[in-house]
């Protein structure tokens, strides 16, 4: 049996917002239609977030394990999470614009510009070789704080934005009551996009609600969104299901077929993949790296710990290879684990280096369910899924596909290990498949991919 039922809760996320989402279309048509646009993919998207993050998570895994009846447990979260937010007879009015020349942002009026929206600093980074090799005026739209420093070029503005409670170019009393935050980003995002009147709209991973929230008013103005792969999800679920954007770059033709079979309207092209590949792998290559995740999504703190347990035992039985662990950037290791890490001498940290170098380093990947396994493939790593959770295989199959290697069981991941890197013969066949395959996966790599991406934007 297994010890949590996250990835159930998941599907079952799923199910509750398609319900919410029909029972609300049901009652009010318009109930997602703002100013011309429909923002439901936003909502849905918005939901799922809230749902799976919460302590619902938890309680549902606990109530399965206990074997109680989780039916009522699913009802009781409809009732109390979505239930209240579907629209009352008395509430059905039509969306207006309210304010549609004045504004704060008449500065930018008409730049002619192609907009970039920016969720941090690692997407920031993720998009530099684009944007410097962009010739065309840009503006940024970020509501965080981005790292100007790294931008080299005079034609890039940024533009950091913020969520106001009072509508100030919208109304639409259904979304404002039940959805203030989702409301007052999109009442923000209509100023500004149509304040901006940019050429074409590019984001990244097409997972969030703030991006869909764009998508939607681009559809007003006829502009064109670019959704650029920078992840790979291998676990399916409403976010990246039945995305609205008008083209989606992937690394490959085989992320085209992926991303094609959960989504029928993005016109998906390969056009490469945008990191930085080292072209001269360092010769030491003979490093097992465990790239971990935060066990805040399906890993749960016992599968977290087992993964933990079986980096010190690679440590263990392989004394004289390189142990580097890579913690994720948004959950770092406690005191305590970072004490155990110290005292092996063959162990090192690799969180703050760059992605690129550790791949250089690296023979094994080795994770739950990162991109990373995938990324890894253009490095020729040859991956290792962990995978002791309710979570399906990863995706793609990388047993079935004879890449790599998925366990189930921490036991299981001790023999195979040993048996991988005991057996000359397994990691060549592992290396030159990953060689014939790579293609199909990855068309090409940094700079190319950079002028692939560039020339899509200009047509």
């Amino acid at each position: 049996m297994n010890r949590e039922f996250y990835w159930e809760y998941m599907k079952e996320c799923d199910n509750l917002i398609n319900r919410f989402l029909k029972e609300t279309k049901s009652i009010n048509s318009k109930a997602f239609k703002v100013a011309g646009a429909d923002i439901e993919k936003a909502v849905a998207n918005f939901l799922w977030q809230n749902l799976f993050h919460s302590k619902n998570k938890e309680s549902y895994s606990n109530k399965r394990i206990e074997g109680k009846a989780f039916n009522h447990f699913i009802e009781e979260i409809w009732n109390t999470s979505l239930h209240p937010l579907l629209p009352s007879l008395d509430n059905i009015t039509e969306s207006k614009i309210i304010n549609s020349e004045d504004n704060n942002y008449q500065e930018v009026l008409n730049l002619d510009a192609i907009l970039f929206y920016c969720k941090n600093n690692r997407q920031l980074e993720y998009y530099l070789p684009i944007l410097n090799k962009i010739e065309e005026r840009v503006v940024i739209l970020t509501l965080e704080e981005l790292n100007e420093s790294l931008l080299i070029k005079h034609n890039i503005e940024i533009i950091k934005f913020g969520v106001i409670s009072k509508p100030i170019f919208i109304e639409q009393k259904y979304l404002e009551e039940k959805f203030p935050f989702l409301f007052s980003l999109t009442d923000i995002l209509f100023l500004l996009i149509k304040t901006i009147t940019p050429k074409k709209i590019i984001i990244l991973e097409g997972c969030h609600y703030e991006t869909e929230i764009i998508s939607s008013i681009s559809k007003v103005y006829s502009i064109k969104t670019i959704c650029i792969q920078q992840g790979w999800p291998s676990l399916m679920h409403t976010r990246f299901i039945n995305m609205t954007y008008d083209y989606f770059l992937t690394w490959g033709k085989e992320f085209n077929k992926l991303w094609g079979k959960y989504n029928s309207f993005p016109i998906f092209i390969e056009t490469g993949y945008l990191y930085e590949v080292n072209k001269r792998d360092k010769k030491e290559k003979k490093s097992i790296t465990f790239f971990f995740q935060a066990p805040l999504f399906t890993i749960s703190n016992i599968a977290f710990q087992e993964m933990i347990e079986f980096a010190f035992f690679c440590a263990e039985q392989f004394p004289y290879r390189k142990i580097l662990i890579r913690e994720h950037p948004e959950y770092r290791f406690t005191s305590k684990i970072m004490k155990r890490i110290l005292k092996q001498n063959n162990i090192k940290l690799v969180t703050d280096n760059k992605i690129h170098e550790v791949f250089s380093q690296t023979e094994i990947g080795v994770s739950f369910f990162s991109s990373t396994l995938m990324e890894g493939i253009v490095h020729n790593i040859i991956p290792f899924v962990f995978n002791p959770t309710s979570n399906p295989k990863y995706y793609p199959d990388i047993d079935k596909e004879r890449l790599g290697l998925e366990v189930k069981t921490f036991a299981e991941a001790k023999e195979k290990i040993l048996h991988l890197l005991n057996t000359e013969l397994l990691k060549q066949n592992f290396k030159k498949n990953i060689s014939k395959n790579k293609k199909i996966y990855f068309e090409c790599v940094e700079l190319e991919t950079a002028n692939k991406i560039l020339q899509i934007i200009k047509l």
